[in-house]
């Protein structure tokens, strides 16, 4: 029996960061960050660390979750949009998929680090703070 309390499914890859510790780091981040705000509004979070392809369908806790976010995969990810129930991918994209995507700027971080480092050669400390702000930037897309 569904309860009247909002839960969010997240799908993330096991096997993230095979060895590099960076995209590890990023995983953990980002579900921290996602524990952190959902709590904070009184939702729960059911983390699934599969493929939604993997976890099969309908995925583990589909009757209690009124949205999914799927952390770097996509496997799977087009038949959880075409049901209807909300779907936001972090760090990757679905072409033709009508759902919101989380990415990251790159192009705007390399710049800042870019501007950071010429601010640190020259002393520049208002050039410090602009990079490190610009190095947690994201862009929603639609």
């Amino acid at each position: 029996m569904p309860s009247s309390t909002i839960a969010i499914g997240v799908f993330s890859n096991p096997m993230i960061g095979g060895g590099y510790s960076g995209e590890t780091n990023l995983l953990a981040e980002t579900l921290r960050g996602i524990h952190t705000v959902a709590r904070q509004q009184g939702v729960q979070v059911v983390v699934i660390s599969e493929t939604p392809s993997a976890a099969g369908f309908p995925p583990p806790a589909w009757e209690y979750v009124d949205g999914w976010i799927a952390i770097h995969v996509t496997d799977g990810a087009a038949e959880l949009a075409h049901t209807g129930v909300p779907l936001v991918l972090v760090n990757d994209i679905l072409e033709g998929m009508d759902c919101l995507a989380v990415l990251p700027d790159n192009r705007g971080g390399a710049h800042a680090a870019s501007d950071d480092q010429a601010g640190d050669e020259a002393g520049d400390d208002e050039h410090q703070r602009q990079g490190e702000t610009s190095k947690h930037m994201i862009v929603m897309i639609s």
